[in-house]
């Protein structure tokens, strides 16, 4: 047996086998002896998503499987190809508490001609990869990124063509709530009997394990066609090489803008720390919420001396929230410095401090969560760049302005030039599609042109030209259409308009007046979440509510919320998890485009792309985002438009609407 340690990655070393492998074994005959099976889950690139396929999942005997499992509950995990006379292929991932875990990882019996040749294993790989043999594999996305990295694996491969199933994506797909984390926690949903078995040899309790594997997902693809989310498991599917991908590659970030401005924010709240200091004659920690009670409620004495009634903690302490604040703010000078030290304090540790600590070099490479939230919306984390603000943030301090671009840390690498798809109002259009209100989906389609829909809303609503309509009126009608959708009620809507309760309320009423068909929907949606317990998307996402028949009217009011914020965000979520796969599979047909995806932001993604192929791609990613048949498929006849606005730039702060000249 022969060693060869490569490199660590997680604690994953290569070693490979040469004996008992016939010489003359080519990677060509390794994949020629693998039998296919279409049916159960098709490669097909050009028609997403595809229509549920409820045939039968082959049993062993029926079907040689590439199995791969990520997991630390399995004592060994890995992927095997079987066939009889033909090579087998394992990757493996041992518990991480075994004392020799760190000498076991992958191991590849190859033919003696390919060890230690990194070129041969990898067309081995991308042969079993893309070809039409089922793949399975629990938590595959970081051992997806970890073959694409360690064998430098095209990426445009990988997105276009490689389809593994992933048990664990499948479980969250049946339990969105409570997501399954292990392998273990699957076959539990699953309730699926997992076999014990002592076996002493090495090779025994892997197969073991794969057979435990093949199993669970034998289960839980008849229960996805039950349940009919085998479509939506299987854009899932194309996703997660997409994931992979984005985070291996990584968005550039301006070391030196980042520095300047971490530096320039550490000022300015000194500066403020300084100035409540001398308006409120006491030495304090400003951060301290306990010390700053003492200042606000004992030595200055604001609410007793102002008649204000001031919220109090959950411990009967008044307290020192925003709200609280903001009740406060004329009376003295120090809550409105405090509100302002905190801005800066949290500009600088979240979009500063928090970006310089997940730098490698000069790159974030962030994580992306693929089964984190029950609306289907992918998640980013380490850092969070979705939250990043798109607006520029404004503190005055004394009578300077402090104006802090969070994006603007954030550039494309030498040569090339960021690209932001943004789908325009995709909420509301999914909530004009869904509620087929006449008035709202006027609005969408009387222009071919681009539209500023708040305005024409506006525009219905308050009866006037949409170009005597001030921007005053188009914000508010913008808040009032959220606050209608999500019911956040008058309460919030008045805090946010900064009007009273029945002012809000009279605007609310007059809103729904004018747009019946939107609150009617939303009773028809809690009605029916009421009668079957569930609600799906247009792509037969599931998500189920028990509360929604609660005692408790606070979280029964809280579940209708939430299941009229699932149909249409999860909706989102559906048409934006195609647009990706869909400008994934056209970029791997169009290779001489150097293009690849860095952000998703819900309803927007960014690119970077070589400068000399930029109008071939905007062109290409406009007409695939904007046709809503090739986007939502047969089976989703998508009611208004989805246009699409794309903007470019060398930093992600300064992004300009695209011009073809």
């Amino acid at each position: 047996m022969q060693h060869h340690l490569l490199s660590c990655f997680h604690n994953i070393i290569l070693r490979m086998e040469s004996h008992h492998i016939p010489n003359l074994l080519a990677q060509e005959a390794l994949v020629s002896e693998i039998p296919h099976n279409t049916d159960l889950l098709s490669q097909d690139t050009q028609t997403l998503p595809l229509q549920d396929n409820h045939s039968s999942f082959p049993t062993n005997n029926q079907q040689k499987n590439i199995f791969v499992v990520n997991d630390p509950e399995v004592t060994r995990c890995g992927y095997a190809v079987e066939s009889q006379n033909v090579a087998t292929v394992k990757l493996v991932a041992p518990d991480k508490e075994r004392k020799y875990a760190e000498e076991i990882a992958i191991v590849y019996k190859l033919s003696a001609d390919t060890n230690n040749n990194k070129e041969k294993v990898r067309s081995l790989i991308c042969s079993i990869m893309t070809s039409q043999v089922r793949k399975i594999c629990f938590d595959a996305q970081e051992s997806i990124a970890y073959l694409v990295k360690k064998f430098d694996v095209d990426h445009k491969q990988a997105i276009g063509s490689w389809v593994i199933l992933d048990p664990k994506v499948g479980g969250w797909l049946l339990n969105p709530e409570h997501p399954p984390i292990t392998f273990k926690e699957t076959a539990l949903l699953l309730q699926a009997p997992i076999l014990q078995v002592s076996c002493g040899h090495q090779d025994d309790q892997l197969y073991c394990d794969l057979e435990a594997l093949s199993h669970v997902t034998r289960i839980l693809h008849a229960r996805l066609c039950h349940h009919q989310l085998w479509t939506i498991f299987h854009l899932e599917m194309r996703v997660m090489p997409i994931l992979a991908v984005m985070e291996l590659r990584g968005i550039r970030v301006d070391r030196q803008v980042l520095k300047r401005t971490g530096q320039m924010l550490k000022l300015k709240i000194q500066e403020v720390e300084k100035r409540c200091h001398e308006v409120s004659g006491s030495v304090f920690n400003v951060t301290s919420y306990s010390q700053l009670r003492t200042v606000l409620f004992q030595e200055l004495k604001l609410d007793v001396k102002n008649g204000v009634n001031v919220p109090r903690t959950s411990r009967g302490q008044k307290s020192t929230s925003e709200v609280a604040l903001g009740r406060l703010l004329g009376c003295h000078r120090l809550p409105a410095l405090v509100l302002r030290h905190r801005l800066l304090s949290k500009l600088k540790t979240t979009y500063v401090d928090g970006i310089m600590a997940c730098l490698q070099g000069s790159y974030i490479k962030a994580s992306w969560e693929q089964t984190s939230a029950c609306t289907g919306r992918i998640q980013c984390c380490n850092p969070n760049l979705q939250s990043i603000p798109k607006q520029p943030v404004t503190v005055m301090v004394g009578d300077t302005e402090t104006v802090v671009l969070a994006r603007e840390f954030f550039c494309s690498r030498d040569g090339y030039v960021l690209v932001s798809a943004d789908f325009q109002q995709m909420e509301l259009r999914v909530l004009a599609h869904l509620s087929q209100d006449a008035m709202l989906q006027a609005g969408f389609k009387q222009s071919k042109q681009p539209i500023d829909i708040f305005k024409q809303l506006s525009s219905l609503w308050l009866e006037k030209d949409v170009f005597e309509v001030t921007p005053s009126e188009r914000e508010r009608t913008k808040r009032v259409v959220y606050a209608v959708i999500y019911g956040a009620g008058q309460e919030k809507l008045a805090e946010v308009l900064q009007i009273s309760p029945p002012e809000a309320m009279d605007i609310i009423t007059s809103f729904i007046r004018h747009f019946p068909s939107i609150p009617s929907y939303m009773r028809s949606v809690v009605d029916l979440c009421r009668a079957q317990g569930f609600l799906t998307t247009i792509f037969s996402r599931r998500r189920f509510f028990p509360r929604i028949t609660s005692h408790d009217p606070g979280v029964q009011a809280h579940t209708e919320r939430q299941a009229v914020n699932f149909v249409i965000q999860g909706s989102g979520a559906d048409i934006s998890k195609a647009a990706m796969v869909q400008t994934g599979a056209a970029l791997a047909s169009h290779q001489h485009i150097d293009a690849s995806l860095l952000i998703h932001i819900h309803d927007e993604l960014v690119w970077e792309v070589r400068s000399e192929h930029l109008d071939e791609f905007i062109d290409m990613v406009r007409t695939i985002m904007e046709d809503t048949h090739q986007i939502c498929g047969p089976s989703v006849k998508f009611s208004v438009p989805l246009p699409v606005s794309i903007c470019t730039g060398l930093n992600w702060a300064h992004m300009h609407p695209w011009t073809h000249f």
